[in-house]
């Protein structure tokens, strides 16, 4: 264990509750918020800092290769501690090995 903890939305009963909400639920708890939805939460983000609001870290992913998005995830927790996270938006493919070229 490399010790972090994970909830899927499922797994917590959150399935179809709105952003604000996930990201509330997820401060709660102590989970920082890992998203596909590259519209609307980075721009949340900003409105909840410039509101002086907190969150435990929004990390936002491009929905492509989980593998990938696996190893970015690992490289940056790796890196980053919780309270590092906390207010942070970070784009997970800025953690991600880079692409062999062919």
């Amino acid at each position: 264990m490399r010790g972090w903890r994970a909830l899927t939305t499922n797994d917590a009963g959150r399935r179809g509750a709105g952003d604000r909400d996930q990201v509330r639920f997820a401060t709660e708890n102590g989970y920082a918020l890992l998203t596909y939805n590259v519209c609307d939460l980075p721009r949340m983000h900003y409105e909840m800092m410039a509101a002086g609001e907190q969150h435990s870290g929004i990390i936002v992913a491009v929905q492509d290769d989980p593998r990938r998005t696996i190893r970015a995830l690992l490289n940056l927790l790796a890196s980053v501690s919780a309270e590092t996270l906390c207010n942070s938006l970070v784009y997970a493919n800025n953690w991600a090995e880079p692409q062999p070229t062919s």
